[in-house]
């Protein structure tokens, strides 16, 4: 059996790249605090279909926890952490939920933003919400658009099947993990959104077996989950057949 080429150690992140957060954070730090300098008139306020202000806030404030929890629930249900089989409709409805309490705090901060707070609450807890988020879609969004092309193999660390891995055994290992619920694979009729889409990463042999194996990002270990002749065996099927 050939050796596996062992994949290269990922190159440190240059400190630059907190240029990106830290000016989100000024300019929302300063746009929340001319906002807040301004006194609004009354007509400045809604209340839609509630009472006043007031209840407005605390109705979709107790909606957006509502969701968020939902989002756990979801979320442990797509992964697989409980006991019940998981059906087409939860990623959608996960997804959807997602969107939706991130809508109805727009409201909220609309309304919290002209509250009688110090001067310096606002801008600092807006920018530094904000600047905590350009970090976190710098460091994986932007990586993922740069990398995330046409031009997959460039994932991939050369490594040959071994000759007893059975690909047509390992088909029904992925059918049977659930790999199809969160990645896409053509050759197993598979349309997953949460993970990668195996068709167009094309991963080699052994980058599957130590993903598998060890989980990372989003994805549990398996190892536990499948033995070692399933992991070779669905690791040869990914292998041979994504983007094929």
């Amino acid at each position: 059996m050939a050796e596996a080429v062992a994949p290269a150690a990922p190159a440190t992140r240059s400190p630059r790249w907190l240029a990106a957060p830290l000016l989100a954070f000024a300019l929302v730090s300063l746009t929340a605090g001319l906002l807040a300098r301004h006194s609004p008139r009354s007509k400045g306020y809604f209340r839609l279909f509630f009472s006043d202000p007031v209840h407005l806030k605390a109705g979709f404030a107790t909606v957006v926890v509502v969701l968020a929890c939902f989002q756990l629930f979801t979320a442990a249900w797509i992964f697989r952490k409980l006991p019940w089989s998981k059906p087409a409709w939860v990623n959608p409805v996960h997804r959807w939920s997602g969107r939706l309490a991130f809508a109805f705090t727009l409201p909220v901060a609309y309304h919290c933003i002209f509250k009688r707070f110090p001067r310096w609450v606002l801008p600092v807890a807006g920018g530094l919400l904000f600047a905590v988020l350009i970090g976190v879609w710098y460091t994986s969004a932007v990586w993922l658009y740069r990398h995330a092309t046409s031009a997959a193999p460039a994932y991939q660390v050369p490594s040959p099947i071994p000759v007893g891995a059975n690909a047509a055994a390992g088909a029904t290992v992925f059918a049977s993990a659930g790999c199809g619920s969160c990645h896409t694979l053509a050759a197993a009729h598979a349309a997953g959104q949460v993970g990668p889409n195996l068709d167009k990463l094309q991963p080699a042999y052994q980058a599957v077996v130590s993903q598998v194996t060890s989980g990372g990002g989003l994805m549990p270990s398996y190892k536990r989950r499948l033995s070692a002749a399933q992991i070779r065996d669905v690791a040869a099927f990914v292998a041979k057949r994504a983007g094929g």
